[in-house]
């Protein structure tokens, strides 16, 4: 591995897994269950999320 790489992943390593919220869990878990039963975006769903952001 390069330098910055090996860097990085020492940089990862050192911090402490990430914590959630009750509600950002239920809301992960919803959208694992929408993954789940297909309902996935559609391509202009998507170019729209972007656009609304100014991406």
């Amino acid at each position: 591995m390069t330098r910055p790489l090996d860097e990085a992943f020492d940089k990862v390593d050192d911090r402490p897994p990430l914590q959630l919220t009750t509600m950002e869990e239920a809301e992960l878990e919803e959208a694992e269950a929408e993954i789940a039963r297909g309902e996935l975006a559609c391509a202009d769903e998507v170019r729209a999320m972007w656009k609304k952001h100014g991406l």
